[in-house]
């Protein structure tokens, strides 16, 4: 019996591939996507949030909370400036509020720099790099050649 082969379309950019041939076939053309990590998935349901609606929100949040839950040592070290700070005779206890107003009215913009690196991971990086090669030479260039050139791949 021959094998139905045939792509059913169900939203923007999901595909349900049937027949062997041509999940080659869609797996071949895929491999010259940039991203290699990029997931083919539906159209989600339901409402669509607005950018603008977004940061209209956080522009507006009045108040914003900090956990620790994942990071012991950033819970430890703030503890022990705080009890640092508390280590006097008289005047009001610091709290958390009094540290965060302290550090917002001190950070320069080098700080800021540092955030944003830190904030970068591994494939942001990469990406980061490959937009700047691209912009430097002024083509575009293919990712994976990038990639195959910044390796010495020939």
């Amino acid at each position: 019996m021959e094998e139905k082969k045939e792509v059913i379309s169900k939203g923007e950019g999901k595909e349900v591939v049937r027949g062997k041939e041509l999940k080659k076939e869609v797996g071949n053309q895929l491999k010259g996507m940039v991203d290699p990590d990029k997931v083919i998935k539906g159209t989600k349901r339901g409402r669509k949030a607005d950018e603008k609606k977004k940061h209209s929100e956080l522009e507006n949040k009045q108040t914003f909370s900090v956990s620790f839950r994942k990071n012991e040592k950033m819970r430890q070290k703030l503890l022990q400036i705080l009890r640092e700070a508390n280590a006097k005779e008289f005047g009001n206890p610091v709290v958390f509020d009094d540290l965060v107003f302290f550090l917002l009215e001190n950070i320069t913009k080098k700080d800021i720099e540092k955030l944003k690196e830190n904030s970068l991971d591994l494939k942001a990086k990469v990406m980061r790099e490959f937009a700047k090669q691209n912009e430097k030479k002024g083509e575009e260039v293919d990712f994976w050649q990038y990639v195959a050139s910044s390796l010495k791949i020939s």
